[in-house]
């Protein structure tokens, strides 16, 4: 994440803000330390290959023969985010991740999938 990215994702979250010690040289920026944290106390970063059950039609895209095509994707569908999809919302709507449905490589905005989605948690994290 870059250090811009991060500024913003902090200035956008007040409930969740992710908190790291970084050392900034001319050439890199490394993330010494991080976690995060809520009102409520310590969180997890958002994991990849979170499972969401769409509550409402959503539309997502694919790219085909070099454009970017709707897919509807009906309600009660399951997709699989591969890039992380944070609990609070964003002010920043264009945000997108890369999800999978039916074995399809989508895009998605993540506001749809928080808004329109409801997390399936896997028996290891009940």
């Amino acid at each position: 994440m870059s250090l811009h990215r991060l500024n913003q994702y902090n200035q956008h979250n007040v409930r969740c803000a992710a908190v790291g010690s970084m050392v900034l040289s001319s050439t890199m920026l490394r993330v010494v330390s991080t976690a995060t944290a809520t009102q409520e106390g310590a969180a997890e970063l958002p994991r990849v290959g979170q499972r969401f059950r769409l509550k409402r039609t959503t539309i997502a895209t694919v790219m085909q023969d070099g454009k970017r095509i709707a897919v509807q994707i009906p309600a009660d569908a399951t997709i699989i985010a591969i890039d992380p999809v944070p609990e609070c919302k964003s002010d920043d709507r264009s945000q997108q991740v890369n999800v999978q449905w039916q074995g399809k490589d989508l895009m998605m905005f993540v506001i749809d999938i928080q808004e329109r989605g409801e997390r399936i948690q896997t028996a290891a994290e009940k």
